[in-house]
């Protein structure tokens, strides 16, 4: 199973976009972060399961082989040095 979580953002003094995962019960991690358009994937998600594409304005997620681990809330947050905000946010449910 595959999965892909979309960030759409403006352009305009874009500095970084983060993507989060929150837990049932366990605190905020990082997944992914592209700063100046740069894509990281976090030391604990750097597994050939995740991956960070970009089109434009258009940021994307994806996980595969998804798992029952993997559920959770995943956010994207982005803005520049002095205006942050969250864009969306998505519960995973694993069945």
């Amino acid at each position: 199973m595959l999965h892909t979580f979309d960030c759409n953002v403006s352009e305009k003094d874009l500095k970084f976009v983060c993507f989060y995962k929150q837990s049932l019960g366990y605190m905020i991690e990082t997944v992914a972060s592209l700063i100046l358009g740069k894509p990281t994937i976090s030391e604990k998600f750097k597994d050939s399961r995740f991956a960070v594409t970009t089109e434009g304005s258009h940021y994307k997620l994806t996980i595969s082989n998804v798992s029952e681990k993997d559920e959770a809330t995943y956010l994207c947050h982005t803005g520049t040095t002095y205006s942050q905000k969250f864009i969306n946010g998505t519960f995973l449910a694993v069945k």
